[in-house]
């Protein structure tokens, strides 16, 4: 049914229309479609300006625009150009509307009076809107970069890299509700819709903090400082950089000064713990071999021949494995054979990357890995933790040697110190671990969601109008 304004109300067979995803809103198929061409004054280019690297007008380009408005920086570029040029904007083009063409089609920013004074670049098209529409200028700014638009334009657009989009694509923009009191009311309400998104948009940013923080690395590194008891030593002694040095006591096999850690604000170390080093919690050490000419095959019976590259996550990783006669695996390298909790380290290349050997792995090592087969008073998982923490690297990295490629050798790694704990606090950590490293993964479903949330309830909106559980949907991922 039409408006008294000649515009079209959005279909009632859309009003039920299941949200789960922006694709199934194909807004170009509505019937009796108000197109973005009737709020259209008209449109210009702008001016490449090509070989001006100074001059009095600043240079607005597509990276400037953002759907919150153009963006300043430092690098921007001033340029030199008639002052009568449709590319430099004046006062009677606050309200209307910049949009990129062109690498990053599709970004709309509105002209405020900041931009008076300023040229835009020729992949820039400056769309001047009819007067009467110009008060509900913010609804329609974030409307043509919702996400049913902005999929729209992704149909639509051609070109290369990024895409282009030109005037007769803008014109043909279907505008949904385009009455003048849905407008208003559209105009008025967007404030609180604005400050919901930006409430989502920093829990984003404060996940995204938190997931930059948790590294895998820095996890390790947190537990063992907690479960060790890590304490600040008021005394002061020498250190280089951020790196923690252990003070061997042959006499009492105890760190000479227990062991340091530094960070930025405090020297952190651990309390006095009995230290033994690795050979004292191994039963068997062996080194792999090759690759050779004549160990490879592709035929059964084969067995994975373990290379740096596949050890991954404490584990091993068969993307991309290689695989080893059974002549060679039984014969030759007999002495290396994997089995279930053997603990596996690079010594060459890439060093001090470990795994743990699953149960059912039937497999080998090459040159670059040696294996060591355990003792009962320590679980192979804690080693691994503790060789992959800063407490174990530093060890590892200075004992390396070499200029193009580093190494070490058995005897260094049988000779790192590992602070000697019950295997109740071993699995402590090794749970610990797990829990944390799961959150890892859960940063990326929960921001997910957030977006989802964010774009579901434009949608909402635009469709519908404001509610206040516009952006209330239901969240999978756990708390973080």
């Amino acid at each position: 049914m039409k408006s008294s304004y000649g515009f079209i109300d959005f279909k009632e067979m859309y009003n039920n229309l299941d949200f789960g995803s922006t694709e199934s809103l194909k807004i170009e198929s509505f019937d009796n479609k108000v197109y973005f061409r009737n709020l259209i004054e008209d449109m210009y280019y702008g001016d490449s300006l090509k070989g001006l690297d100074s001059g009095a007008y600043r240079y607005i380009n597509i990276t400037n625009l953002s759907k919150d408005g153009v963006n300043y920086y430092k690098e921007d570029k001033f340029v030199n150009t008639d002052d009568d040029n449709k590319a430099v904007i004046t006062k009677k083009d606050v309200g209307d509307i910049l949009v990129s063409r062109s690498r990053k089609p599709g970004v709309f920013s509105q002209i405020t009076e900041k931009e008076v004074g300023k040229v835009f670049g020729s992949f820039i098209i400056k769309i001047e809107i009819k007067d009467i529409y110009k008060p509900f200028i913010d609804y329609l700014v974030f409307y043509l970069n919702s996400p049913i638009v902005q999929h729209y334009l992704n149909t639509k657009k051609s070109g290369g890299v990024g895409g282009n989009i030109n005037q007769r694509i803008i014109n043909k923009i279907p505008i949904i509700k385009c009455n003048f009191s849905y407008l208003k009311k559209q105009q008025t309400n967007l404030p609180l819709v604005k400050s919901e998104i930006q409430k989502l948009k920093k829990q984003i940013e404060y996940i995204n903090e938190k997931k930059q923080r948790d590294t895998v690395q820095n996890i390790i590194d947190r537990i063992f400082k907690q479960k060790l008891s890590v304490t600040s030593e008021k005394s002061g002694f020498k250190y280089e950089s951020r790196f923690f040095y252990n003070k061997f006591n042959e006499s009492n096999d105890r760190l000479g000064f227990k062991s340091i850690y530094l960070d930025n604000k405090s020297k952190k170390v651990f309390k006095s713990y009995q230290m033994k080093k690795v050979r004292q919690y191994v039963k068997y050490v062996a080194r792999g071999d090759g690759p050779r000419t004549g160990f490879y095959t592709n035929k059964e019976p084969k067995f994975p021949f373990v290379r740096v590259n596949n050890i991954i996550d404490f584990t091993i990783d068969l993307t991309d494995i290689k695989y080893i006669k059974k002549e060679i695996h039984e014969g030759k390298l007999e002495r290396a054979k994997l089995k279930k909790d053997d603990l596996i380290i690079s010594i060459s290349g890439s060093i001090g990357e470990v795994a743990v050997i699953p149960q059912g792995f039937e497999g080998n090592i090459n040159s670059a890995i040696i294996k060591l087969e355990l003792n009962k008073s320590i679980e192979p998982m804690f080693l691994a933790l503790y060789l992959k923490s800063s407490f174990g690297k530093n060890q590892i990295e200075k004992s390396s040697i070499g200029l193009g490629m580093n190494n070490i050798n058995t005897n260094d790694v049988l000779s790192i110190l590992v602070p000697d704990i019950c295997k109740e606090k071993q699995n402590e950590i090794i749970v610990q671990y797990y829990k944390e490293k799961n959150n890892i993964g859960n940063f990326d479903l929960k921001i997910s969601e957030m977006n989802e949330k964010i774009e579901i309830g434009t949608d909402k909106y635009i469709l519908h109008g404001y509610t206040e559980d516009l952006f209330i949907l239901p969240i999978k991922g756990g708390d973080l």
